[in-house]
């Protein structure tokens, strides 16, 4: 497979993902709850959220498929414009984007697939939530509205994330300056003496 260079665009939409911190992750209970709900709302029997890195789409949440990654090259082929706007395939054996997506040809056979992107507040779409079935066919509109509606539920846990590893950062900074300020004023043999106008010590 041939390597190409990042694209300025694609180098910053991965700084944005990796600010996240959430590549390789464990699992937690709210991601998969807001999978749970994509099935479930959308009546389909496989559901994502992913992360789109440099070489691969890892998976926070899952249900119905039993793999945690695929390679980059096996993604749906999806472009740049593509990837700022939902993607509706309506049957995968037709649409040249999928036909060599892995859960297409192999278990557990997609045959209709929507993927709806996560989009950082700078622009960057950094993963998707999706749901998929295994036969041909597309959403409602109400089913369509509780995607979107879990995919904002899935944004503002994501700016929690980020707002929480950025107080981190601040307290261990803040933590880090003490540690070095702490000698200087333990070892201080200097003090400082306030007198009134008559000499008199405060």
């Amino acid at each position: 497979m041939t390597e190409f260079p990042l694209s300025d665009w694609d180098a910053r939409r991965l700084a944005a993902l990796h600010q996240l911190e959430i590549l390789d992750t464990a699992t937690e209970k709210d991601y998969d709850h807001i999978v749970s709900l994509a099935a479930q709302v959308c009546n389909c029997p496989i559901a994502t959220l992913g992360f789109l890195d440099e070489n691969r789409t890892w998976y926070k949440a899952t249900i119905g498929i039993g793999m945690n990654e695929t390679p980059r090259h096996q993604h749906y082929h999806i472009s740049e414009e593509e990837s700022m706007q939902p993607i509706i395939i309506d049957y995968t054996l037709l649409d040249e984007r999928s036909l060599d997506h892995p859960h297409v040809l192999n278990a557990p056979f997609v045959r209709s697939v929507i993927i709806f992107p996560l989009i950082t507040e700078e622009g960057y779409p950094v993963g998707h939530l999706s749901v998929a079935d295994i036969v041909p066919g597309r959403l409602n509109d109400v089913q369509y509205k509780g995607l979107e509606m879990l995919v904002q539920q899935t944004m503002s846990l994501l700016k929690l994330r980020l707002q929480i590893i950025k107080m981190r950062r601040i307290e261990n900074q803040s933590r880090r300056t003490l540690e070095q300020i702490s000698p200087v004023f333990n070892n201080a043999i200097d003090a400082v003496i306030v007198t009134n106008i008559d000499g008199r010590v405060f």
